[in-house]
């Protein structure tokens, strides 16, 4: 019982979802908000510049081979939501322009912003894919997405989960008493969630600290 009112009091909870060698953290009042996955807005142009409207813009995962397509408004621009994060291919293909393909990368919690240049299939030229690295945070939350590889071999932190959610704002250590456990936003260490490509890996037992996967 006690273990119960500790979970449904939680006031803020820590996401961690690491895949493809980035980490992400993020706090945020325990609400049904989506920390999960990430989303991907476009715009498609054509050599001057100009919207391309009805342009087929198709989503495919690399992990998962799962494919989503949209058509581009007015504007030229198309919105995917909900998409798990990891490496997709994009490709895109309008009338009279050459197939536009490229590779790339959505990230739990941030929307990245996705610039697709066309050439007229008459143009001999490059077809370049742009604004890829902008992303911004999709959900009202303070943390921090990390590139493991970076981190570690720039910075001196310890090899665990604790040491890179440390480097996020608003968290510290945890009473030892729990163990290696960080806690963040003024919450207990009980108060946190542990995500693994979408998968909740929080300890089902004590809440404290992430368990083993398959569970056993």
């Amino acid at each position: 019982m006690k273990k119960s009112i500790l979970r449904a009091s939680a006031a803020w909870h820590v996401v961690a979802v690491l895949g493809a060698g980035v980490a992400t953290m993020v706090a945020a009042p325990a609400s049904a908000q989506d920390y999960t996955s990430g989303a991907v807005t476009g715009t498609v142009k054509n050599p001057s510049g100009a919207p391309v409207s009805g342009a087929s813009v198709t989503l495919t995962s690399q992990a998962q081979g799962l494919t989503r397509s949209f058509v581009t408004g007015p504007n030229g621009t198309f919105t995917a939501s909900g998409v798990s994060p990891g490496l997709y291919n994009l490709s895109v293909t309008a009338s009279g322009y050459s197939r536009s393909e490229d590779v790339i990368t959505v990230t739990a919690a941030t929307s990245s912003t996705v610039t697709v240049g066309l050439v007229t299939q008459s143009t001999n030229a490059d077809i370049v894919v742009t604004g890829r690295a902008r992303q911004a945070q999709t959900q009202a939350a303070t943390g921090l997405n990390i590139d493991v590889a970076a981190v570690t071999a720039n910075i001196a932190v310890p090899r665990n989960l604790t040491g890179l959610v440390l480097l996020a704002p608003t968290t510290q250590r945890g009473s030892t008493f729990f163990g290696d456990v960080p806690a963040i936003g003024g919450g207990s260490v009980a108060e946190n969630a542990y995500y693994i490509n979408g998968l909740n890996i929080t300890n089902p037992d004590t809440y404290i600290g992430s368990a083993r996967v398959p569970f056993v």
